[in-house]
This record gives structure tokens, C-alpha cells and sequence, in this order.
């Protein structure tokens, strides 16, 4: 935070913390930066086999 706000005058323009942390963003807008708080992504859908197979758990081998 403190590097981004050290960062606004010398970019001379205002500095924008885009960020998926609540807490990061309360922290930065307390510090006066613009915030940008995305959504978390949503989780990457597994992949099936092309042939519509869907893979099952196989034993493990003893020894």
C-alpha cells in the first residue's frame, strides 16, 4: 500500500490498486488510492475425455 500511494506523485496521475483481497482494498481506499475489487474467478472447470468418457478412481497396486 504505502508503495503504491509513494508511487501517485511521481506518476502524476492518480494510482488505481485493483486487487480480489477485501481487506487490501479497505486498506488502500483508507489510504486514499482508487480501488478496482474484482470478484474471484470462478474455478476452472475439469476437463472431460472428448469421447464423453468421465474417468474413475482405479485401486492401487499392492506391494
Amino acid at each position: 500500500m504505502d508503495h503504491a500511494v509513494s508511487l501517485e506523485p511521481l506518476a502524476g496521475w492518480p494510482v488505481r490498486l485493483v486487487t480480489f483481497d477485501t481487506g487490501m482494498a479497505m486498506r488502500a481506499r483508507a489510504a486514499g488510492l482508487r480501488v478496482h475489487k474484482l470478484e474471484q474467478p470462478p474455478t476452472a472447470a475439469k476437463r472431460q475425455p472428448s469421447s464423453g468418457h468421465v474417468p474413475t478412481a482405479r485401486a492401487k497396486p499392492r506391494g
